[in-house]
């Protein structure tokens, strides 16, 4: 059985490309393609691991008396996608996943399943560094064997394309990621049946990509399938149940339909709470979800109740100190600010970045991201000089941590520019806009 374990949050704006790999953003949860793709071979990936231990244990046995009679049965010398292979690889991490799959290749021979979750794996390297074209060039080869091999109807062909539909996505090409999964869910459909569970996964995920593109209608009618899919075949009160749920329920509150989005996140809250407790990380998040639907609904006070409850939860999950708190804290703060109570926005946020900066160090991007949020706060709120000092501190540790060339450092002047503009201060911009 398959699990994606997607949430959703709802207000999808136009997708950019640092997107791509937090679709849909849910706090400590992102419904990310490539995520959800890796979770959508989970169960396979640990039944092909099985497998490989009894081949091991089979081949210490038997090695020596093959290694006197036969030879490796490897087609290619160098593996089958040698040819795909960067002459020159400064990244240390894709240059092991490279040398794991041609191990794999000579251990197992190129046709192996083991050997494409070796490629899988190369191939989320490069996904997950914006190399897209590779991550496509590698499944692509993968692609072309599978159904040469195994014939262009085999569930190892559907699983195929719908990592390829992330890459895809990656590159913007939306028509060959929809085609791409739209093929994989008929193949499935083929070889399970439309109603099987392994099909849900996939619906899944090309409902991501039509939320994700506010095709909502589109992506309402996959995700009330999958729900419907999963309701049959586990029941009501199952885990993966509630997580159909809280997807509906995003589309619907993308849409402004609150009250059903609530609807929808109160029951799989309380089929969280029957199977997990009530101080689970889960419920935290569905906690957060129906504190969004009662902001739609602008009942302030119950919404307040439900983030403040959200902080809480986490807090126990995970304890006072831990990165989801924090993350928790920025969406109460933003509450705060949206309410105009501008005091208790600002403490939280502090609270925010301090709880970043302890636990992750004060160079780490989260720790970047929590600052630049109270930086906004103050620009926004015309209190220039604070907004000033959070950025010059930022700067401080980015050049110091990244350098004075980093796109990430240009950036920070260039928002520290503005706000000194926005105070008279044009020499003092001027000569930052000059050092970019």
């Amino acid at each position: 059985m398959r699990s994606t374990g997607i949430e959703s949050t709802g207000g999808s704006g136009t997708l950019t490309r640092s997107a791509v790999d937090s679709l849909l953003c849910y706090l400590r949860f992102p419904r990310s393609p490539s995520r959800v793709a890796r979770r959508v071979a989970a169960r396979r990936r640990q039944i092909i691991f099985g497998q490989t231990l009894l081949v091991l244990s089979v081949a210490i046995v038997s090695c020596s008396h093959q290694a006197s009679q036969s030879s490796p049965s490897v087609a290619v010398p160098g593996g089958a996608y040698a040819s795909l292979r960067p002459t020159f690889e400064v990244d240390s991490e894709v240059d092991a996943a490279w040398e794991a799959l041609e191990e794999a290749e000579i251990q197992f021979g190129s046709q192996d399943r083991i050997v494409a979750t070796r490629l899988h794996e190369l191939s989320d390297l490069y996904h997950d560094r914006g190399r897209y074209d590779l991550a496509l060039a590698l499944r692509s080869s993968l692609l072309a064997e599978q159904e040469r091999r195994l014939g262009s109807d085999h569930l190892d062909v559907a699983e195929n394309l719908e990592y390829l539909s992330v890459d895809y996505f990656g590159k913007d090409d939306y028509s060959s990621a929809e085609r791409a999964l739209r093929r994989a869910i008929a193949i499935r459909e083929k070889a399970q049946g439309p109603n099987d569970i392994e099909v849900a996964p996939t619906l899944d995920l090309l409902g991501i990509f039509y939320d994700s593109q506010k095709r909502y209608q589109e992506a309402g009618a996959v995700y009330e399938r999958s729900l419907t899919i999963r309701e049959s075949a586990l029941g009501a009160e199952h885990l993966d149940v509630a997580n159909s749920l809280i997807s509906l329920g995003s589309v619907y509150l993308d849409q402004g339909l609150s009250a059903e989005a609530l609807r929808l996140y109160d029951r799989a809250l309380e089929i969280r709470r029957s199977k997990l407790g009530k101080q689970h990380r889960l419920i935290a998040s569905s906690l957060y979800l129906i504190a969004r639907a009662r902001e739609e609904r602008k009942e302030y006070a119950l919404a307040e109740e439900s983030y403040l409850r959200s902080v809480k939860v986490q807090e126990l999950a995970s304890g006072v100190n831990d990165a989801r708190v924090a993350s928790r804290l920025d969406s109460l703060a933003l509450f705060y600010w949206r309410r105009d109570r501008y005091g208790e926005a600002e403490s939280i946020y502090e609270r925010s970045i301090a709880i970043r900066e302890s636990g992750l160090g004060i160079a780490h991007p989260d720790a970047a991201e929590a600052r630049d949020s109270l930086a906004t706060f103050f620009w926004v709120e015309g209190r220039y000089a604070k907004a000033e000092a959070v950025y010059r501190r930022s700067l401080g540790i980015a050049e110091a941590s990244q350098g004075a060339e980093h796109p990430d450092v240009s950036k920070i002047r260039e928002d520290l520019a503005r706000v000194l503009k926005m105070q008279g201060r044009y020499s003092e911009a001027q000569a930052l806009y000059d050092a970019h």
